[in-house]
């Protein structure tokens, strides 16, 4: 997996994320913004990455009902 960080206005960063290619072969972006310093949104990445890497962290999508019960 692999991240970036960069400026997106006074005091935000923008993080994002490879999370990989999705069906149709084209590659799959996670983006965050986080407001404070840059050591925020990097400690905020890293936290990603970990949970990414784990398996833990479900990337934000749409699910309906029936998906949600059963995951």
């Amino acid at each position: 997996m692999r991240g970036s960080i960069r400026p997106k206005g006074k005091g935000s960063w923008q993080i994002q994320l490879y999370t990989g290619q999705g069906p149709d072969g084209k590659p799959r972006r996670y983006f965050e913004t986080i407001r404070g310093r840059k050591s925020d949104a990097q400690k905020r990445l890293n936290e990603l990455l970990v949970s990414l890497e784990k398996g833990i962290y479900i990337l934000p999508g749409r699910l309906i009902v029936a998906e949600h019960l059963h995951s």
